[in-house]
């Protein structure tokens, strides 16, 4: 037997589109960045990155699908990522419009059968991703002359305490 999960993919955007998408455990995070992309029809060309979540929808860790820190989507297989029934991640896909999507998981079932993919579909994707503030760069750059001197003391080649 295998396990298969049930995950529910949910479109940040004041109308209901929502995905839920069956895949083995087994499969990578690629794997359900492909998924994803399909299942709302998503040209795939772009950038996207998982984060790690909590509860409360939080922006955690992220998990780039380029190579970040030593990690890719590709070392991160599902069951690694959803340990525990509604567990959350976020994911983001084009990083200049932010198509951003609650991911969480909603059932975890041992099975012979294949996972049969997008198994469940509400609403329509629009045709331009909705605004939101997820990584709102306003927020982190310094808004006066007076906090400009807040990265004075940065090497530039050692970002690794701002990832």
């Amino acid at each position: 037997m295998k396990t298969t999960y049930t995950v529910r993919v949910i479109l940040d955007s004041e109308d209901d589109v929502i995905r839920d998408i069956e895949i083995d455990a087994a499969a990578y995070l690629d794997d359900l960045d492909k998924a994803i992309k399909e299942a709302f029809k998503l040209e795939g060309n772009e950038m996207s990155a998982f984060y790690k979540s909590d509860d409360h929808w939080e922006q955690g860790e992220e998990i780039n699908v380029m190579e970040f820190q030593g990690s890719k989507i590709q070392d991160h297989q599902l069951k690694d990522c959803f340990a525990f029934l509604e567990e959350k991640m976020l994911y983001v896909y084009d990083f200049l419009n932010l198509w951003t999507f609650y991911i969480e998981l909603q059932k975890s079932l041992n099975t012979e059968a294949k996972p049969r993919g997008v198994i469940s579909s509400i609403g329509e994707r629009p045709e331009q991703a909705p605004e939101n503030d997820m990584m709102d760069i306003e927020e982190v750059l310094p808004q006066s002359d007076e906090e400009d001197d807040l990265f004075d003391d940065v090497n530039p080649n050692d970002l690794s305490d701002f990832y």
